[in-house]
């Protein structure tokens, strides 16, 4: 038996969640994407440029940009008369396609500088975008869900040193679902739960209760998406005016403009409150199973031998053999029956042949022959005929 949770409570009844619409608040921020770049002697050239740009919605604000909106910055510095370049491009975002999910919410963003032959120029470079989305919802009764949040994108950074000589980034985002109670202007709001994420740590859940109204008041809740990338790259200190070293000529990147980071959340039902969703539960009124390897009705939790390979789960990690999965070595036999033959899970052996009698270790599984025993094999071997057939030739 393999353990993979803990059962956290027991729900029959369906919800159901209405939207208020694809979002609530939003802001796609490139906050900053420049900074200071100089060259001196034996030519001048000082820039403390930045290009940014931000969307946002809040009707309080009286901002009402368009949710399908994109944040952008793209800035190159260092012109035809100074040798060397950089470029520096930056994204924020909302959902792919402008629609938030069904069940839940997506935010995106990406960063990158790009350098060339910058071996006298001075950087003190940064950027930073910040991409958050908020939305509300209810629903129609008091249920149970799982809270998850996923982080997905590849971080191409060579980093290195610390300031005043280095190149650093750092990523992380936030999910945060808060109850509202009552209405405007009389409403309570209380933190439910917080889901971070970061490089390190991609994913997160949580189990959640919610429900229609407490203590006679109606109750409806904020869902928040929010992530912010930010790098710097940094080469010299005031009031020197002269590179401590150049910059390698590396990739400076978090995400792409074709694969950019994505933060995605989801809002799904836990009818047994185990912390995984129905949709993924295999078992979605048990709240002690939720998976079932073998497919033999009994889930992992209580199977003795998960992936009914003959071995049971124990036997397994002694064995150093995976028990969820029948045939470790993928070599078409299964765990159990090469610990009970004397063969070895753990290293592809169909080709050979344990007992020497002409047959390989496979073949003597696939006809259920002992493949330690010479003297059982699965065809007659050379030279050893059936004697009827003998007779019958002599005639």
């Amino acid at each position: 038996m393999v353990f993979l949770g803990v059962a956290l409570g027991l729900s029959t009844a369906q919800a159901a969640i209405t939207w208020d619409g694809d979002f609530t608040t939003f802001r796609y921020d490139v906050n900053k994407n420049g900074g200071g770049m100089l060259v001196y002697p034996p030519t001048t050239y000082f820039s403390t440029a930045q290009d940014t740009e931000l969307f946002y919605y809040d009707v309080s604000q009286g901002r009402t940009d368009p949710y399908n909106s994109t944040a952008s910055g793209d800035l190159t510095e260092f012109g035809a008369s100074i040798p060397g370049e950089i470029r520096m491009t930056a994204m924020a975002k909302g959902p792919a396609g402008g629609s938030s999910p069904s069940d839940g919410l997506e935010v995106q963003a990406f960063t990158k500088v790009a350098l060339s032959e910058l071996n006298a120029h001075c950087l003190d470079v940064y950027q930073e975008t910040i991409t958050w989305v908020n939305r509300q919802f209810s629903v129609s009764s008091e249920e149970q869900y799982a809270l998850e949040a996923s982080l997905s994108g590849l971080v191409n950074f060579a980093a290195f040193g610390t300031p005043p000589y280095a190149a650093t980034y750092s990523l992380s985002g936030e999910v945060k679902l808060t109850e509202i109670v009552g209405t405007y202007p009389n409403e309570a709001f209380t933190e439910v739960a917080v889901l971070p994420v970061s490089e390190n740590t991609r994913q997160g859940s949580v189990q959640i209760t919610l429900v229609n109204q407490k203590g006679g008041e109606p109750v409806r809740y904020e869902l928040r998406a929010f992530l912010t990338l930010q790098t710097r790259l940094i080469n010299f200190a005031l009031p020197n005016l002269t590179p401590i070293g150049p910059f390698p000529q590396e990739i400076y990147e978090l995400g792409s403009a074709s694969a950019p980071f994505v933060l995605k959340v989801h809002l799904l039902p836990d009818s047994d409150g185990d912390g995984v969703p129905d949709t993924e539960d295999e078992f979605p009124l048990d709240p002690t199973e939720w998976v079932d390897t073998d497919k033999d009705g009994t889930g992992n939790n209580a199977d003795l031998d998960d992936d009914n390979d003959g071995l049971k789960d124990a036997d397994e990690i002694i064995y150093g053999t995976n028990p969820l999965k029948p045939d470790t070595d993928n070599d078409e036999m299964p765990d159990g029956w090469e610990i009970a033959n004397s063969l070895n899970p753990l290293v592809n052996d169909s080709a050979l042949d344990a007992d020497g009698d002409g047959a390989s270790n496979l073949e003597e599984y696939l006809a259920g022959t002992d493949p330690q025993d010479p003297d059982s094999f699965p065809f007659p071997k050379k030279g050893k005929g059936m004697p009827w057939i003998m007779l019958l030739l002599d005639e």
